[in-house]
């Protein structure tokens, strides 16, 4: 929030305390957003536009237990809000206490590559199998995660890598999976979605290939669904 929204030391006291009482108390959403306005309009004003749309998700109070699928919707949050609550869906879902395996799949996943995000998602993705949780990590273009250390240590600690189509293949793609020229052009210009099947690049500890996936039937219909 501070990084976000530029906060005084008087908005950050205001906020600690409203939101130490708001989790601890075990609090409706409308109440919080009472307490900060009571206490300071201004401070509630700049910090407003986090009441609005998608953090409804975590006050409904339905699936708390991540039974089955969860799917979390930011596609009407803003841009410049969009690090702030993937982050908020991210830890939301590994705080979960559960017995079962799951799988995280965050898509656009650059937008927590950002260098407000990307310290705490490194930190996640580093200690996500201790609860068993795997996480898939999609983005645009692999030169997403050539940024900084930290998102290079997140390259580092996924096992599996996926690589489509790519129209800038960087220098640092080529070294990091040992790209000859040959897979550079393959990258560049032969590798993606037909229509029917998709060939890509896949890379495990020991062994990498060019791969064609192949979607079934029902796979097809659930696609042509969801546009």
């Amino acid at each position: 929030l501070s990084l976000i929204f530029n906060l005084s030391e008087n908005d950050k006291g205001i906020l600690d305390a409203e939101l130490t009482r708001f989790f601890e108390g075990s609090m409706e959403i409308n109440s919080l957003m009472e307490a900060i306005n009571l206490k300071n309009k201004e401070t509630f004003n700049k910090i407003s536009p986090i009441f609005e749309g998608s953090l409804k998700i975590f006050s409904r109070g339905d699936n708390k237990e991540l039974s089955g699928s969860l799917w979390i919707n930011l596609g009407e949050v803003p841009k410049q809000l969009l690090p702030f609550y993937m982050l908020l869906s991210l830890e939301f879902v590994m705080r979960q206490k559960s017995n079962k395996k799951r799988i995280v799949v965050i898509d656009e996943a650059h937008y927590l590559l950002d260098e407000k995000t990307i310290v705490t998602l490194e930190r996640y993705v580093r200690h996500a199998r201790h609860d068993d949780i795997s996480m898939v990590l999609i983005s645009q273009s692999a030169n997403d995660f050539f940024k900084s250390k930290f998102s290079i240590s997140i390259l580092e600690n996924c096992s599996i890598h996926i690589l489509l189509r790519h129209q800038n293949v960087s220098d640092e793609i080529m070294d990091f999976y040992h790209f000859d020229e040959n897979l550079k052009y393959f990258i560049k210009y032969s590798a993606g979605f037909d229509g029917k099947e998709t060939l890509a690049y896949l890379q495990i500890p020991g062994f990498r290939a060019i791969v064609k996936i192949k979607s079934t039937e029902d796979e097809h219909e659930g696609i042509e669904g969801i546009r």
